[in-house]
């Protein structure tokens, strides 16, 4: 919803960042959403858009974008059962569609800057290590210690 998106966008201070984030994210939602169905993501569920943001800062830490479409479906099964276990099924659709929301959002803004940075390694750097913040405060997991493979992540 618009209402997501701008709190989103609200959490930089930076006046200029805050403008190019907005356009970035203009620009990139449509994209994004198509690749997430390009490795059997849907946009609009819970697990599957937590797992593009994680493999999403995966990627963005080690500078590969080599989509894995095993890689993403493996973490969205993971995502999934944790929420199931954590008994999310009780959350409302609306709070479920917010936690979505705010994680594409970041995914996508990872994905744009790092998609900028490929000629920039100051920015490469910077996504980096914007990206494994963020998945440390949001997962509690350590982007650089963090295995990926075919069956999903493995800490």
């Amino acid at each position: 919803t618009m209402q997501v998106q701008r709190r989103y966008i609200q959490r930089f201070n930076d006046p200029k960042l805050r403008a190019d984030v907005t356009q970035n994210l203009q620009g990139v939602t449509p994209k994004f959403v198509a690749a997430m169905r390009a490795v059997g993501l849907d946009y609009n569920n819970v697990a599957d858009a937590q797992a593009a943001y994680i493999v999403t800062v995966w990627q963005a830490t080690r500078g590969d974008y080599r989509d894995n479409p095993a890689q993403f479906q493996a973490v969205a099964r993971q995502m999934a059962f944790g929420f199931s276990q954590a008994g999310l099924g009780r959350v409302s659709n609306a709070t479920k569609q917010e936690m979505a929301e705010t994680v594409i959002y970041d995914a996508m803004f990872i994905a744009g800057l790092f998609k900028d940075a490929k000629t920039d390694p100051t920015l490469k750097r910077w996504v980096a290590n914007y990206a494994a913040r963020g998945l440390k405060t949001h997962f509690g997991l350590d982007a650089k210690t963090l295995r990926m493979t075919s069956a999903g992540l493995q800490a």
